[in-house]
């Protein structure tokens, strides 16, 4: 599946998904002045390539064996959940429940544009 995001300013994004078929993982965004490559697998990136540069962003090692490719990064969310906590925030300030809702939002619109149901989606 393929989908074309249109945002203000006039933004677009182009994503390509598929439950059947292996494709790359990894981001390339085009901008007018570059572009950045996330490379695979980038929900869980290591780096950051530009035209100048490679940002590398090494991983703890793992204490026990995971079983998807650099998941010791979700420790970074853990910790996020565990500092806001402890500051008495109940939503980070990284990542506000208004962006997790917007992508919920745009996933929701897609799924319906495709005509895709859930079974007792109603019921939420």
């Amino acid at each position: 599946m393929t989908c074309s995001l249109k945002f203000k300013n006039n933004r677009t994004a182009t994503v390509t998904t598929s439950g059947i078929a292996e494709l790359p993982c990894h981001i390339v965004i085009i901008g007018t002045k570059g572009q950045i490559k996330v490379p695979n697998p980038m929900y869980v990136a290591t780096k950051i390539e530009t035209k100048d540069k490679v940002y590398d962003f090494p991983l703890p090692e793992p204490v026990i064996p995971a079983n998807y490719p650099n998941s010791t990064g979700l420790k970074y969310e853990a910790m996020e959940v565990r500092k806001c906590l402890q500051n008495g925030r109940i939503e980070s300030l990284t990542m506000p429940l208004k962006d997790s809702e917007m992508l919920a939002e745009i996933m929701d619109e897609i799924r319906r544009q495709l005509g895709v149901v859930y079974p007792d989606e109603d019921v939420i």
